[in-house]
């Protein structure tokens, strides 16, 4: 999932012509567009995929433990169906600032 933030948003909303995947779907409109990523427009997704550190910029990932949430899932499901109460859990996330959400930050 790409977040897009800021005044670009209206620009890259007018690119029309083709549908993107993934990303792509910020990514290429916004350079179609001459829109600054990093710059004007600060761009983050979910999952850290290998593949983020080779686009130019190099994508903003938050992290998610999801083996621990495949886990904890299966943990609080079989204790369901044996009847026990299960109260719902929060877990941490990482998050890896790379040039896609430098300048931009709107934190």
């Amino acid at each position: 999932m790409a977040v897009a933030t800021g005044a670009a948003v209206r620009d890259l909303l007018q690119v029309t012509g083709r549908r993107w995947k993934g990303t792509d779907v910020v990514i290429v409109p916004t350079r179609v567009q001459g829109i600054g990523v990093g710059r004007e427009i600060a761009i983050a997704t979910f999952d850290d995929v290998p593949l983020f550190q080779l686009y130019n910029p190099p994508i903003t990932a938050i992290v998610q433990p999801t083996r621990r949430m495949g886990e904890m899932a299966v943990d609080m499901l079989l204790r369901r169906i044996a009847g026990e109460r299960v109260s719902s859990a929060r877990l941490a996330a990482d998050v890896v600032f790379r040039a896609s959400f430098s300048e931009a930050r709107p934190f």
